[in-house]
């Protein structure tokens, strides 16, 4: 049993070593893609941004012309009434 776990840790040195290093190259690397991500980023946000304007102004002219033919019957009735009301209109 001894010997299996001893054999197990010399495996896992050998498939995972202690050290890892890291050269100022790898980390400019790195540094390049950050920034690189964060431009995209910024450009995704402005694309959403742009879209979430237009949904919200398409949806206002939605609602206004919801608004206008629910209340056009209705406006069309005050208006024939107030006409028969001042005698210019028969009924």
């Amino acid at each position: 049993m001894i010997r299996a776990i001893v054999a197990l840790g010399k495996w896992l040195d050998a498939r995972f070593p202690a050290k890892v290093t890291i050269t100022q190259e790898v980390i400019e690397s790195l540094l390049g893609m950050y920034k690189d991500i964060k431009s995209v980023q910024v450009e995704i946000r402005q694309v959403v941004d742009r879209h979430e304007y237009r949904m919200a102004k398409a949806e206002d002219s939605i609602k206004a012309i919801k608004d206008a033919m629910t209340k056009a019957p209705t406006m069309a009735a005050q208006v024939r009434a107030d006409y028969i009301r001042s005698g210019r209109m028969p009924e």
